[in-house]
């Protein structure tokens, strides 16, 4: 059980993570409307535009949505189990 629960943890917190490296492939202005994603966003405003503080402030803003889902989960699973401990 115990196990379960940390890789649901662990797995939430990159559930944002949409594998950059296959959208990457097919990427072309045609296709910005339709197949940006948070990744492909962060690549092309940082280093396609050069705007890096913009850039580096939204890759910051989706690490700490997923940051607050971990920590989120780990409190919900230390109140149902009934452990002073939790999983971690």
């Amino acid at each position: 059980k115990s196990v379960i629960l940390i890789l649901f943890i662990l797995n939430l917190g990159g559930i944002l993570n949409s594998g950059f490296d296959q959208i990457i492939n097919l990427y072309n202005p045609m296709v910005y409307s339709v197949g940006d994603v948070i990744d492909t966003y962060v690549y092309r405003i940082g280093l396609v535009e050069m705007e890096y503080s913009f850039s580096t402030a939204v890759g910051l803003f989706k690490n700490l949505v997923g940051f607050i889902l971990v920590i989120t989960s780990n409190f919900i699973v230390r109140k149902l189990s009934g452990g002073e401990q939790g999983v971690w």
